[in-house]
């Protein structure tokens, strides 16, 4: 991993969750935290009888999971007054071919309504994101894809005006025009 010199505020930190929280909350320790919103993920699918079903899950866990939790944590220390967690549409159902990603999205879904009292706590639903990696991988319409505009534009708006505490919002779009869902 390298820092993107486009960025701003660019921390890499150490793998294993503790190190890289305590890295996280030091380089934070003089600044003011008002929101703390993480886009972290991946995707790897997974059945339950996939030869590497573990290393998916590993995957899984440490990009979907550990991130949300990291954040959480950052966003309770920090006394922020937002955070908004990445969910997914797809883990509201079951998929057994999808198992690793389900699984941790679940647990982010978890997260989110645990903390609503503790933190203002709201996740984001996407399907599927209109972004290179899936227009690389994804073949097919794409008129069911959120474009990422609409995802940052949205995320800007929480930021004045979020959604109930515990809420998690899908991204529903169909032929070019999203719609929020409450669950």
């Amino acid at each position: 991993m390298t820092a993107n010199p486009d960025s701003d505020n660019i921390l890499l930190v150490a793998k294993d969750p503790q190190t890289r929280e305590e890295e996280v909350l030091t380089s934070l320790r003089d600044q003011q935290v008002s929101q703390v919103i993480s886009v972290a993920g991946g995707w790897t699918g997974g059945k339950i009888d996939d030869k590497n079903f573990w290393s998916g899950f590993s995957n899984m866990s440490a990009s979907c999971l550990e991130s949300a939790l990291l954040a959480a944590r950052v966003a309770v220390a920090s006394k922020a007054s937002l955070l908004v967690l990445t969910g997914a549409a797809a883990a509201l159902s079951p998929q057994p071919d999808m198992l690793s990603y389900g699984l941790t999205k679940n647990a982010v879904h978890y997260l989110v309504r645990s903390l609503k009292d503790s933190v203002h706590t709201v996740a984001v639903l996407p399907s599927v994101l209109d972004t290179e990696s899936n227009r690389k991988w994804m073949t097919g319409s794409r008129d069911h894809w959120t474009p990422l505009d609409f995802v940052s534009n949205l995320l800007l708006q929480w930021t004045r005006e979020p959604p109930e505490s515990g809420s998690l919002i899908q991204l529903k779009t169909k032929e070019g025009v999203t719609q929020l869902v409450t669950n």
